[in-house]
């Protein structure tokens, strides 16, 4: 009986062993188990948040262009419209200048010398000189200059000073007024002026 109880002992302990190594390996399987489901979890995890702050950085950076190119346009307005008032305080100024002169005894020989300078103006009897109707004061020292008569008219979309002509016959009009001097010289100094903006 002994030997009978000492075998069911063996038989249990064997039992108990195979129970504790299988116990050992589900809890170990388990476990490892836990980990993959774990890792795999935080993978998923990680890839998420990855997902999350890629799409928060595109987001973000998306606002500050908008924000930026905002301001952009915004300084650009503001830079336009102070060129724009530098270039008419500018020219306001040039063109008092002008004025003046045009009201100075200088003016009457440079009418003249400008007139004089024009040698392209052929005598014809279509010719047409205008000028200032202020100008009027000068017909006949205007025809004196030409050496021809002319028909000199008063024009008044010439409003600083300076001389027009017109010779239809030939298809010929020169503009030496002031006026038009002056718009080209503002012309002239957008170009070269170098008060391009650009950003």
């Amino acid at each position: 009986m002994l030997e009978q109880k000492e075998r069911v002992g063996k038989f249990l302990d064997a039992i108990a062993k195979e129970a504790q190594a299988e116990r050992e390996a589900i809890a170990s399987e388990i476990e490892r188990l836990s980990r993959e489901e774990m890792e795999k979890a935080e993978a998923e995890a990680e890839a998420r948040a990855e997902a999350v702050r890629s799409d928060t950085l595109r987001r973000n950076r998306l606002r500050c262009n908008r924000k930026i190119a905002g301001e952009r346009d915004c300084l650009r307005r503001v830079l336009t419209e102070k060129r724009e008032q530098l270039e008419k305080a500018l020219f306001h100024h040039a063109r008092e200048q002008l004025q003046a002169f045009a009201q100075s005894a200088e003016y009457e020989t440079f009418l003249l010398k400008s007139l004089a300078a024009c040698g392209a103006l052929p005598a014809a009897a279509d010719a047409v000189f205008y000028i200032r109707e202020a100008d009027m004061r000068y017909r006949e020292a205007i025809q004196k200059t030409l050496g021809f008569a002319c028909d000199v008219r008063a024009d008044a979309s010439i409003q600083i000073g300076g001389w027009k002509a017109e010779v239809p016959s030939r298809k010929l009009a020169l503009d030496d007024s002031l006026d038009a001097r002056l718009a080209q010289q503002r012309e002239q100094f957008r170009q070269s002026a170098k008060l391009n903006i650009m950003f």
